[in-house]
Parts: C-alpha cells; sequence; structure tokens
C-alpha cells in the first residue's frame, strides 16, 4: 500500500511542477508580449511625428505657392 501513495504522491508533485513551469512560461510570454507592444507603440509615435511633420510640410507649401 505505501508504494501507490508514494505514486500518488509523486504525481500529485509532477502535476504541481508541470503546473508552476507552465506559469513561468506564461509569464516570461507576457513578458515578451509587453515589450513588443512597446516597441510597436514606439515605432506608431515616431510615425505620427513624421506623418505631422509632412502634413505641416505640404500645408505651408501649398500655402506660399497659392497666394
Amino acid at each position: 500500500m505505501p508504494v501507490n501513495h508514494s505514486c500518488a504522491h509523486a504525481r500529485a508533485i509532477d502535476e504541481a511542477m508541470a503546473e508552476a513551469v507552465g506559469d513561468l512560461v506564461i509569464r516570461a510570454d507576457l513578458a515578451a508580449v509587453r515589450a513588443d507592444l512597446a516597441a510597436l507603440r514606439a515605432d506608431m509615435y515616431r510615425t505620427l511625428w513624421i506623418q505631422g511633420g509632412v502634413i505641416i510640410g505640404a500645408v505651408v507649401a501649398l500655402i506660399r505657392l497659392i497666394p
């Protein structure tokens, strides 16, 4: 009987370890996703400034060309 008890205990430990490792993988994935989103936000912010500059430049050019 102690053999069955130890097998059940080993299975419980294995399940707990698998769950803990799964949580770590999810946390690592979340950290990677957050880093990717931060990089995307920086790229979008830079693009916004470039688009704004182009629009302002086009408006100024049109104002000077068309009196």
